[in-house]
């Protein structure tokens, strides 16, 4: 159904969605330019418009944080999404990426941090232990954890935290000299 403002009524807006929402947050290699944000816009749009679960609309939202992470939402009170629906988000992302050369990262193999100039980086593994060995990153650093599963973790400031708080001090904390 169409609402005056072209919008439909499965448009919601991502402040809209309840605490409980499942969430899931993709973070690119850099920040996006405009035109890259722009064309993220009408990708997430339309994808979000079709997206469906055992056939069933679902209620989904966005937002594009710091211009480099890509926040979904969905509201499952009513309905799960179920794991093919999630596969059909997880290859939405990754087309885009392919098409715009964006590289999305959900969590995996990447750390997303804040540098000394509060700039955000994000590097393997491997290597943010190297900076964690040279003192480079200490337990009090500001990382993302892109693995946070709820909207209200999102929102009550459990994602862009110390490593203390995060999953990152337990990855690193023989590096870190502190027990897990």
């Amino acid at each position: 159904m169409s609402l005056a403002n072209g919008r439909t009524t499965r448009d919601i807006e991502f402040a809209q969605l309840p605490p409980e929402s499942r969430v899931w947050i993709y973070g690119a290699r850099e920040r996006l330019i405009p035109q890259q944000v722009e064309a993220l816009g009408a990708h997430m749009t339309g994808f979000l418009e079709e997206w469906r679960s055992h056939g069933r609309e679902v209620t989904p939202g966005w937002e594009l944080v710091h211009d480099q992470f890509l926040v979904i939402a969905v509201d499952e009170r009513a309905m799960h999404v179920s794991g093919c629906s999630i596969d059909s988000m997880f290859r939405a992302v990754e087309a885009f990426g392919q098409a715009t050369r964006l590289d999305f990262s959900r969590s995996g193999n990447h750390v997303f941090y804040r540098n000394p100039n509060n700039g955000i980086e994000r590097i393997d593994r491997p290597a943010f232990a190297g900076l964690v060995r040279q003192g480079l990153v200490s337990a009090e650093t500001i990382v993302f954890d892109n693995t946070i599963a709820l909207l209200a973790d999102f929102r009550n400031g459990r994602w862009e935290v110390p490593v203390r708080r995060s999953w990152h001090m337990k990855a690193f904390a023989k590096f870190l000299g502190a027990e897990a």
